[in-house]
């Protein structure tokens, strides 16, 4: 598992402190499965409501993705967006894993947050890993400063609300 400080880019920096909104995509790669989309999006919605509450910042989620895993799709999606600025946090579920270590990199070295859902992708610089017992020892990446540990505690709401975990290790 990749450890390290992430500094959020100023471009997100600036918009939590000027209470703009932010937008969390999360990129599924069984997006048309019956009910999958509607309780991610739902997920994303109600934890979305609880930073606005707790912090002011409102949270603007949105799903993609493709029918079936097509990991070269399912990158350019992301791609696009985090070419135009378009994200402030992403979480994809890496389908196959490897596929999308560069894509995660570079998020995380432009200063955008990035997590994995469903599914790992251990080597990549992913903050953290949201799923069921499949990865029983997923931790959050620690965070060093006071603005960056909170934007981490918004990520992991995010998430958790989207995918809860099914043992008490995991979302922490």
């Amino acid at each position: 598992y990749w450890y390290g400080t992430l500094t959020l880019s100023p471009r997100i920096v600036a918009k939590i402190e000027h209470k703009q909104p932010l937008t969390f995509v999360d990129s599924y790669p069984y997006i048309t499965i019956a009910g999958a989309s509607a309780q991610l999006q739902a997920g994303c919605e109600e934890a979305a409501t609880e930073i606005e509450h707790k912090y002011g910042v409102r949270i603007n989620c949105s799903l993609i993705g493709v029918p079936n895993p097509d990991a070269p799709t399912q990158i350019e999606q992301i791609t696009a967006g985090l070419n135009a600025q378009q994200y402030d946090c992403i979480g994809v579920d890496p389908n196959p894993p490897g596929a999308f270590n560069n894509l995660i990199g570079r998020a995380m070295d432009e200063g955008v947050p990035v997590f994995t859902v469903n599914a790992d992708s251990q080597t990549s610089k992913r903050i953290s890993v949201f799923s069921d017992d499949d990865y029983p020892d997923a931790h959050n990446m620690t965070f060093n400063t006071h603005s960056e540990k909170e934007a981490g505690r918004d990520t992991a709401s995010w998430a958790h609300s989207m995918h809860p975990p099914l043992n008490d290790k995991q979302g922490e």
